[in-house]
């Protein structure tokens, strides 16, 4: 099975990766909903699955910054040296000067972890290096 993403936009247009979409033309100033698709193997009657949403609507406060993606794949080796892949998704924002995140990980062959703020010693958790497309996550 494979997981992949769509982008929603506040216009309805949608972005969808299994169709060819690329993350870097996700127009993040109309974001509004983040999806986790799992599409599993093909078969009658078989239709893809919602794995997880991330709201990305603003309701942004003096204090508090507007809610910012992250995503990404990353792929491990587990303890007896096979490779497997994981999803981390979810948002930053700036709340009284402070950078935070919420942000789930979804691995492909089942599971979740709902973790917080990045740890760096962590072997799943450490931070994102900012891509190009993403000059708004800090």
């Amino acid at each position: 099975m494979s997981i992949y993403w769509q982008a929603i936009h506040s216009d309805g247009s949608i972005l969808d990766q299994f169709k060819g979409a690329k993350y870097q033309n996700i127009d993040r100033s109309r974001l509004i909903a983040f999806d986790l698709w799992q599409h599993p193997d093909k078969g009658p009657g078989v239709e893809p699955k919602l794995l997880i949403r991330v709201d990305l609507r603003n309701d942004t406060q003096d204090s508090i910054g507007p809610k910012r993606l992250i995503w990404r794949q990353r792929h491990s080796l587990n303890g007896r040296g096979e490779e497997f892949s994981f999803h981390l998704v979810g948002w930053q924002r700036t709340v009284e000067g402070i950078n935070v995140q919420s942000i789930a990980y979804i691995f492909d062959e089942g599971g979740v972890f709902l973790g917080g703020q990045f740890d760096e010693k962590d072997q799943f958790m450490y931070s994102v290096q900012p891509l190009e497309c993403e000059a708004d996550l800090v």
